[in-house]
């Protein structure tokens, strides 16, 4: 390249023929991308584009969800009316026992086949009555003040068994050699436990009933003599 002075007086740069080859050689694929060589991203598993994921439909999630959300609360529902506590008339039912005046005990047992005795009418107590074992009636003295909610929690049961063999092969407590007899007034033979006296077993002469008094605590002998001697057929 070489500056010449042309006819009209003004300097022009010359530029050779070969040089503007070169040049247009060089600038031939200039703007076009550069193919990656081997062991480029070619050859790896990564994506050349920066392509977005399409948005997921959350219809479908979204009604998954609210079906277990309705069946967390139904069965909570359920749990909470479970564990709610029982109505009056829903303990009497599911407990089955049913407290009673002296009278209404009286007709309870007249209007069944089996034979009681009792100590009579106490003040301050209501009674209950179970024929639940076959060939026992028992009668349980309860404190009126305290709730029945069960035929075990008594101040004192009077069971009458049908005869002696069916008391014999029920489950019942053996006084070994601590066992004590007495004959009563009335005729009645008394056996207690004298190691434990929570419970007597009541007899009179002619008759095929077993009475078995039975009591919440250790008591006094006295008494327990006392309640013996004061056994009464109901009638």
């Amino acid at each position: 390249m070489s500056p010449h002075n042309s006819p009209d007086g003004e300097w022009k740069v010359v530029i050779p023929q070969a040089m503007v080859d070169r040049i247009l050689k060089s600038h031939a694929h200039e703007g076009e991308p550069e193919l990656p060589k081997k062991g480029s991203l070619l050859d790896q598993d990564i994506p050349l584009f920066d392509e977005q994921e399409p948005p997921r439909k959350l219809g479908p999630f979204l009604l998954v969800g609210a079906i277990v959300a309705m069946m967390l609360i139904f069965t909570g529902l359920q749990v909470a009316d479970s564990h709610a506590p029982a109505t009056e008339n829903e303990a009497s039912v599911t407990s089955g026992v049913q407290s009673m005046s002296a009278a209404e005990l009286i007709q309870s047992v007249n209007s069944g086949k089996g034979t009681a005795y009792w100590l009579g009418p106490k003040s301050g107590d209501v009674y209950t009555n179970s024929t639940a074992i076959d060939g026992v009636d028992q009668v349980a003295y309860h404190p009126e003040s305290s709730p029945v909610t069960s035929q075990d929690q008594f101040d004192v049961s009077v069971s009458t068994f049908r005869n002696l063999a069916t008391y014999n092969v029920r489950p019942h407590q053996f006084f070994g050699d601590n066992a004590i007899t007495v004959t009563l007034k009335n005729g009645a033979a008394v056996t207690y436990n004298k190691s434990l006296p929570n419970q007597a077993i009541v007899i009179f002469p002619g008759k095929p009933q077993v009475i078995v008094l039975d009591y919440q605590a250790v008591q006094a002998v006295p008494r327990i003599l006392d309640d013996a001697q004061n056994l009464v057929l109901i009638s």
